[in-house]
C-alpha cells in the first residue's frame, strides 16, 4: 500500500524494493481481521428522533455501527479491543532482526516526576538500520475494570543499530500518562498499585515485561 507522500515517494519506494534502505515505520492504527471486531448496528444506532427510517429499513449490507467512536463503549483500538487483528497497532517489517535483553527501571515511582527505563537491543541481522523500540503500561488491577486500558503506549525510540551492535537505549516515562478520567471526581487520576511495563517492537509483540 503506497499512498501518495511527496513527487519523491516513487523513488523512496524503489529504495525499498531493491533494498537500498531498510523499511522502519510503524502503523499507527489497527488493521482488524474480520468486521466482526465493530459493534453491530441496531435501533440505538439510528438518530435519536428519527422516525422516517427504522432499522428494518437499513440496506442488510450495513450491518455494522461505524458511527461509534466511543473506544471503550466499542471495545476498539490496542487499547480496549480483543478482536483478531492483522496487522497490531506499532506493527512494522524490516530487513534485519532484534534481540531485547535487561530491561531496567525503578522498583516504585511517584505520580508526579518522570522516571527512565532502559533496555538493551541488540542487532541479530545483518543489516543496519532503524527498530523502533515501544513502551506500553497497564495497571494490574485497575478500580475502572474493563473501562482502563489493557496496554498503553507511553514512550518510544527510533534508533539506528549496526550488524552485531548492542544499543542501551533510555526512555523516559511521564506517569501523567497512566491517567485515566475519572468521571466522579471530573479528572484525570492516577491510581496507585502495580503497574507492568512492556517494552517490545510493537503492541502485540512485547520482549521485555517487568512490574513496578
Amino acid at each position: 500500500y503506497m499512498p501518495y507522500a511527496g513527487q519523491y515517494d516513487a523513488y523512496a519506494l524503489a529504495d525499498v524494493l531493491y533494498g537500498d534502505y531498510a523499511p522502519t515505520g510503524r502503523l499507527a492504527s489497527t488493521w482488524y481481521a474480520d468486521m466482526s471486531a465493530f459493534p453491530a448496528l441496531s435501533r440505538y444506532s439510528i438518530p435519536e428522533g428519527q422516525t422516517a427510517i427504522k432499522l428494518e429499513d437499513v440496506d442488510p449490507r450495513y450491518s455494522v455501527d461505524m458511527t461509534n467512536a466511543d473506544p471503550i463503549e466499542s471495545s476498539l483500538t490496542y487499547m480496549y479491543t480483543k478482536a483478531p487483528v492483522t496487522y497490531e497497532f506499532g506493527y512494522g517489517l524490516s530487513y534485519s532482526s532484534f534481540e531485547y535483553g535487561n530491561l531496567e527501571a525503578p522498583s516504585a515511582v511517584g505520580g508526579e516526576e518522570p522516571f527512565q527505563v532502559t533496555i538493551d537491543v541488540r542487532n541479530t541481522g545483518g543489516t543496519e538500520t532503524s527498530e523502533v523500540v515501544q513502551l506500553y503500561v497497564k495497571h494490574n488491577d485497575p478500580a475502572y475494570g474493563e473501562h482502563a486500558p489493557q496496554k498503553e503506549l507511553v514512550a518510544f525510540e527510533k534508533v539506528r543499530i549496526a550488524p552485531g551492535e548492542t544499543r542501551t537505549i533510555t526512555l523516559t516515562v511521564d506517569p501523567e500518562d497512566f491517567a485515566v478520567w475519572d468521571v466522579h471526581s471530573g479528572e484525570l487520576v492516577v491510581e496507585d498499585g502495580p503497574y507492568a511495563l512492556m517494552v517490545g517492537a510493537s503492541s502485540e509483540d512485547i520482549r521485555q515485561t517487568r512490574t513496578i
